[in-house]
């Protein structure tokens, strides 16, 4: 069944199935690389330009701009709804793109790290594994500190995914233990990784992320039920300050917090999604490819609000598969 096969494996097969239409002109391409390898996105590529050499006409869309430049013949550039720019691929480069995409300059070189070790509070680990063993991963040991962003790296299908699920209590563990705080972790039950300070924020957010057929402030709403719920009902009057003050401290563009949380912008979505884990209260955040699918302007604010968390005291473990943003992240 197509609902067991990897999320790559499924990515390729909408592009296979629509390679089988002998009616097609004209193929559209909505991020179709945002879950693949890099072998996998050249195979992607190979059988775009096989559909452009047999005279189709492609439409890429894409965050990236490293693929946009590298497939692309033309560019078109929305911003807010609006074309702001067009023109021929070879008449324009990564930083113009970039700076039509955002409205604005865009450093290339900004850093989002939070202090380095000696300027952070010493302590034990907040989260400590040993010798984890599960689905696709083996022995696996590290550490976590407080105020710490550590990057795991690795192209997707390596394991990383599975290791944090396993942490999560999501996937069981085949051996080795975790340490949250200094204390035993149970593994195997998500519930208690909740209940003691432990999300994972899962890189597929519209599978498991967002409540999609529920407005932005019922998807913030769930997790601050302790402090709105009167005699087994929602109190409105004390829920919607709560999420009022979510949507302004990260930033969340809305026409209004009863607006369906699906009609948002990917990185608007993840903004909710953060701001909702942190009115829980975590200590420790696992984020698998935050940056997913989401703009040049939009992934700096990620990375800004990722900082601000550890900066915090918050201990946060990224799992990305573009070396830049580990670089510009990782402490």
């Amino acid at each position: 069944l197509v609902r067991n096969i990897s999320v790559p494996d499924q990515q390729l097969l909408q592009i296979a199935r629509a390679s089988t239409n002998r009616h097609m002109k004209v193929l559209i391409l909505d991020e179709p690389t945002s879950s693949l390898t890099t072998t996998e996105i050249e195979r992607v590529f190979n059988v775009i330009r096989s559909f452009r050499d047999s005279g189709h006409a492609i439409v890429f869309i894409s965050h990236k701009m490293g693929e946009v430049l590298e497939i692309g013949d033309d560019f078109t550039v929305l911003r807010n709804g609006e074309k702001v720019a067009d023109g021929r691929i070879a008449d324009i480069t990564e930083r113009d793109l970039i700076r039509a995409m955002s409205g604005s300059e865009v450093s290339f070189e900004e850093h989002f790290r939070p202090p380095p070790p000696g300027e952070r509070p010493s302590g034990p680990p907040i989260l400590e594994v040993r010798n984890l063993s599960g689905l696709r991963f083996n022995d696996v040991s590290f550490e976590l500190h407080h105020g710490e962003i550590l990057g795991f790296a690795g192209l997707l299908g390596a394991g990383r995914s599975e290791v944090m699920q396993t942490i999560f209590g999501y996937l069981k563990a085949k051996t080795g233990t975790v340490r949250l705080r200094g204390r035993p972790h149970v593994l195997g039950k998500t519930s208690y990784s909740v209940g003691h300070g432990l999300l994972y924020l899962s890189e597929e957010r519209k599978l498991h992320g967002i409540l999609p057929q529920l407005s932005v402030r019922e998807n913030i709403g769930i997790s601050i039920l302790k402090q709105t719920m009167a005699r087994f009902v929602i109190s409105s009057r004390k829920e919607r300050p709560l999420v009022e003050q979510i949507i302004a401290a990260y930033d969340i563009k809305t026409a209004s917090m009863d607006k369906k949380i699906f009609f948002l912008s990917g990185g608007n979505q993840q903004k909710t999604i953060i701001g909702r884990a942190m009115a829980t209260s975590p200590s420790v955040l696992i984020f698998d490819e935050p940056t997913k699918g989401i703009d040049v302007r939009t992934k700096a604010e990620i990375y800004k609000i990722m900082k601000r968390l550890a900066e915090s005291g918050v201990g946060i473990i990224l799992i990305s598969s573009e070396m830049e943003e580990l670089r510009k992240c990782a402490s």
